[in-house]
C-alpha cells in the first residue's frame, strides 16, 4: 500500500455561515488521503444551488469530534445546526425538526429517504455521521429542487478519490462510551488512479441499557451494522459517473419511551449520479436515481419494557408489527449562464410504496386484531426551476418554484384485517372504516411553490437577508390511510390508536425570513428571525370513545410558526475562541375551535367541548441556548483542540392541552470535548457528555400519565417517566495507512 502524502482538499465555499465547519476542519484531508475527490463537484454544485443565509451546512467530519452515531445525532450536538431540534429516541436513532417541522414536512434528499414508520426510525437515522461528508439544511420553502415541503435536509455521502497513480489506502477507528457500553468500529478501504475512484466501508455499533443521572436503568440495547459501497468514474474530462450502496442492519433495538422495539431492520440504498459538463448552450446535466427498500420487524413483549411501563401487564398486552417500503424514482436538472444569472431547470419523480401489520392483542379487543396501513402507493412528478442573479457586487436575488402533482392510494382490501371484531372502533370510524374496506382511498393533490430570497452587502462588514417563501405539502401515507395501528406519533405518550384521515388536504405554508449578520476580523454575529402562516395545518384530534382512546389526523384552519436563531462566534486570539447559539420557535393553531372535517362530520367530538379559540401546537421544542470555549493548537496544523460547551433548555409551558401533553421543566447540561492529532495517521478523540451527572429529560420524552381504556381512567403504574443518559465519558481513536 503506498504510503504518499495527502494534498488537503479544497477550503470550504466562504459564503458558509460562521461555526459551519466545526471543531477540526482540516481532518477531511487526512481521512480521505486524496488530491482530487470528485464528489467535491457535486458538493459544489449543491451548496451552490442552496447558497442563501436561510441555509445551513454541516460538515461529516465533525461527527468524530463530537461523537455523534447517526447523521441525525450529528444534527443534535453541532453547534452549527441552528433552529433545528431532536428527538432523541434511543442512542442510534434520531429525529430532527427544523424549526418546528416535522415528518412530512421535512424532507430528505438527493436520494429521497422516507421511514418505515413514523415512530421507529426517521429520515435519516439510518445514514452512519462517519460516512457523511456534508449535509445541508434549508429552513424554509427556499429550495426547488428536493420535491414539495417546507424545510430540507440534503445530505452527501462521502466520494471516491483520485490519484496520479493506482494507490489504496484504509483507514481503522474505534469508539467507546462508558453509559451503556457503546462501543462503535469502523474500518474503510479506499483508493484509485487518475479517472477511478472507490471507498468500502463496514461499521458496527453495539449498546446495552443505560443509566440516567439518578442511577436509574433505562432499556437501550442495540446491534446496528452497515456497509457502504462507493465507485466513481471519469468516463472522459467533462463527464462523472458516482454509484452508492448502502447497507443496514440494525436488529435487537430497544425504544425506553415506546411500546414496540425493532427486532430487524434491514436497509437496502442505491444511488447512481451522472455529472456531464459543456453540452454547448448547457454548461452542465445532472442526472440522479434511487431505489431504496426497508424492511422492519418489531414487538412490545421485552421484560425490559413491562417494567418500565406496567400498564403492558396490566391489559395483557402484545403486538408484532410488519412493515415494508419503497423508494424509488430520479431527478434531472440542466443549468446554464445567462449573462450574470444562473438557471436551473429540472424535473423530478418519487414512487414510494409503503405497508404496516400489526397484530395486537389486549383486555379491550379480539386478539391478534390487525391494525393496519394497508398497502399504499404514492406517485409524485415534478418541474422545478430556479435562477440566482447576481446583480452588483452588493446585492444577490435567488427565484424558483415548483409544481407537484401526488397520486396516492392504498391499494389492497383491507376485509381481512379484523376490524369488525374491534370494538375500539365502533363508532368512530364510521365512514372512514367504509372506505377502507371498499377500497376507496384513491387522492389527488396538486402542489405548488415560489420563493425570493435575497442578500446584500451593506458595507465590508454588515450583509443583510430576506426570504419569502409559499410551498404546500401533501398527506403523508400514514397519515391518510392508519387504521388504527399504535403509533407513538404523540412522543410523550405511550403509543396511541392512530385514525387516517383519507380526506385530509394539503398543508399551504406562507413564509417570512429576516436577517442580519455581521463579519469582522475577529468577531462575527447574527440574528435570523422567521414567521409563517400554514393554511389547512395537519393535526390530531383526541377522542375517548367507549372503547378507548385514539387520536386521528385532521385539518386546522389556520396555524402558524414564528422564531429567531442568534449566534457569535469570537477568536480572542491564535488559541482561544467563544460562541453562542439561542434558538427559538412558537407554533399556535389559531382555530382550533373550528369545524375540522373527520370522518365525514363537520364537527369533532373534542374541540366543540371545550371554549378555547386557540392554543399552542403539539411537540414544539423549548428555548434552547449552547455557550462554549474552545482552546486550539495556535500552529497553524492546529493539531490539538479542546471545547467545554453548555446546553441551557428552558422550560416549555406552551403546550397543546387537547392533546394532553404536558410542559417540561428547564435543565443545563454541559460538555468537554476534545481530539489531538497524535501523529500524522493517528488521531485520538475524548470527552465527557453530561458532566455533571444531570437527571434530566427532553420535552419529547414519555412520561407517566394516566390512559383511557375501556371509557374509564388508568394509571399507567410504575414510573413510565423516561430520562436522557446521565454521565458518559467516551474515548476514540482514528488510524489511516
Amino acid at each position: 500500500m503506498s504510503q504518499n502524502a495527502a494534498q488537503p482538499l479544497a477550503p470550504a465555499p466562504a459564503n458558509l455561515q460562521p461555526g459551519a465547519m466545526g471543531a477540526g476542519g482540516a481532518l477531511t484531508a487526512r481521512v480521505l488521503g486524496s488530491t482530487r475527490d470528485t464528489r467535491s463537484l457535486l458538493s459544489e454544485i449543491r451548496r451552490a444551488r442552496a447558497r442563501n443565509r436561510n441555509s445551513i451546512v454541516v460538515f461529516g467530519e465533525e461527527s468524530k469530534f463530537r461523537a455523534a452515531s447517526d447523521a441525525a445525532s450529528l444534527l443534535r450536538k453541532s453547534s452549527s445546526a441552528l433552529g433545528i431540534a431532536t428527538q432523541r429516541r434511543n442512542a442510534i436513532t434520531t429525529d430532527p425538526r427544523i424549526r418546528g417541522g416535522r415528518i412530512g414536512q421535512l424532507i430528505a434528499s438527493g436520494s429521497y429517504w422516507f421511514p418505515a414508520r413514523q415512530d421507529l426510525d426517521t429520515l435519516i437515522s439510518k445514514i452512519d455521521s462517519r460516512i457523511v461528508s456534508d449535509m445541508i439544511i434549508v429552513r424554509g420553502p427556499y429550495s426547488a429542487l428536493y420535491g414539495p415541503g417546507f424545510d430540507f435536509v440534503d445530505i452527501e455521502l462521502l466520494g471516491t478519490p483520485r490519484y496520479a497513480t493506482p494507490e489504496t489506502h484504509g483507514n481503522s477507528s474505534l469508539e467507546y462510551h462508558t453509559n451503556g457500553e457503546r462501543w462503535y468500529g469502523r474500518q474503510s478501504i479506499f483508493g484509485g488512479q487518475e479517472d477511478f475512484g472507490y471507498r468500502v466501508s463496514y461499521g458496527h455499533r453495539t449498546g446495552v441499557d443505560y443509566a440516567d443521572g439518578d442511577g436509574n436503568k433505562f432499556p437501550g440495547s442495540h446491534k446496528s451494522r452497515d456497509l457502504d459501497v462507493a465507485l466513481g468514474w471519469d468516463l472522459d474530462d467533462d463527464t462523472n459517473l458516482e454509484f452508492n450502496y448502502l447497507r443496514l442492519d440494525q436488529t435487537d433495538t430497544e425504544f425506553p419511551g415506546q411500546i414496540l422495539d425493532i427486532d430487524l431492520l434491514k436497509t437496502n440504498a442505491y444511488e447512481a449520479t451522472l455529472i456531464k459538463e459543456n453540452l454547448g448552450e448547457i454548461d452542465r446535466w445532472t442526472l440522479e436515481g434511487w431505489y431504496i427498500t426497508n424492511d422492519l420487524k418489531g414487538s412490545g413483549v421485552s421484560p425490559a419494557k413491562r417494567q418500565l411501563h406496567p400498564l403492558l401487564a396490566n391489559i395483557g398486552f402484545s403486538a408484532v408489527s410488519d412493515v415494508e417500503n419503497v423508494s424509488s424514482g430520479f431527478s434531472s436538472a440542466m443549468e446554464w449562464h445567462d449573462g450574470c444569472a444562473e438557471h436551473t431547470l429540472g424535473i423530478d419523480l418519487r414512487h414510494l410504496t409503503q405497508s404496516i401489520d400489526q397484530f395486537q392483542t389486549a383486555a379491550f379487543f379480539a386478539p391478534n386484531t390487525n391494525f393496519p396501513l394497508p398497502k399504499a402507493e404514492w406517485i409524485n412528478p415534478g418541474i422545478f426551476y430556479e435562477r440566482y442573479n447576481e446583480v452588483n457586487d452588493q446585492f444577490s436575488v435567488r427565484i424558483g418554484g415548483r409544481i407537484d402533482l401526488v397520486d396516492s392510494n392504498a391499494r389492497d382490501n383491507a376485509a381481512s384485517t379484523n376490524l369488525q371484531q374491534s370494538s375500539v372502533l365502533t363508532g368512530i370510524l364510521t365512514d372512514n372504516l367504509e372506505q377502507v374496506l371498499e377500497g376507496d382511498f384513491n387522492q389527488h393533490f396538486t402542489l405548488g411553490q415560489a420563493f425570493i430570497t435575497t442578500e446584500y452587502q451593506m458595507d465590508d462588514y454588515w450583509r443583510a437577508n430576506t426570504g419569502l417563501g409559499f410551498g404546500m405539502r401533501a398527506p403523508t401515507m400514514t397519515e391518510l390511510y392508519a387504521v388504527g395501528p399504535l403509533l407513538s406519533i404523540l412522543p410523550q405518550f405511550l403509543p396511541n390508536i392512530m385514525i387516517g384521515n383519507p380526506r385530509l388536504t394539503s398543508e399551504k405554508r406562507y413564509q417570512a425570513d429576516l436577517g442580519l449578520s455581521g463579519e469582522f476580523e475577529n468577531f462575527s454575529l447574527g440574528v435570523n428571525g422567521f414567521y409563517a402562516l400554514v393554511q389547512d395545518y395537519i393535526t390530531l384530534e383526541f377522542f375517548n370513545p367507549p372503547g378507548g382512546v385514539q387520536f386521528a389526523w385532521t385539518n386546522t384552519d389556520l396555524a402558524s410558526l414564528s422564531g429567531i436563531d442568534l449566534y457569535s462566534e469570537w477568536e480572542a486570539n491564535d488559541w482561544l475562541s467563544t460562541f453562542g447559539t439561542v434558538s427559538y420557535v412558537y407554533g399556535y393553531d389559531h382555530t382550533r375551535n373550528s369545524n375540522a372535517v373527520l370522518n365525514g362530520n363537520n364537527t369533532t367530538q373534542f374541540r366543540g367541548q371545550v371554549d378555547r379559540d386557540g392554543e399552542s401546537l403539539q411537540g414544539i421544542s423549548p428555548l434552547e441556548s449552547r455557550l462554549g470555549v474552545r482552546v486550539k493548537d495556535p500552529s497553524e496544523d492546529s493539531r490539538w483542540l479542546i471545547e467545554f460547551s453548555s446546553r441551557l433548555v428552558g422550560r416549555q409551558n406552551l403546550v397543546a392541552q387537547s392533546l394532553r401533553e404536558l410542559s417540561t421543566d428547564e435543565f443545563a447540561t454541559f460538555d468537554l470535548r476534545a481530539f489531538w492529532q497524535a501523529t500524522d495517521n493517528l488521531t485520538l478523540t475524548g470527552g465527557v457528555e453530561n458532566l455533571t451527572d444531570n437527571q434530566y429529560r427532553e420535552h419529547f420524552d414519555s412520561r407517566q400519565q394516566d390512559v383511557f381504556v375501556g371509557g374509564g381512567t388508568v394509571n399507567i403504574g410504575g414510573t413510565g417517566n423516561v430520562f436522557q443518559p446521565g454521565i458518559s465519558f467516551y474515548f476514540g481513536s482514528e488510524l489511516r495507512y
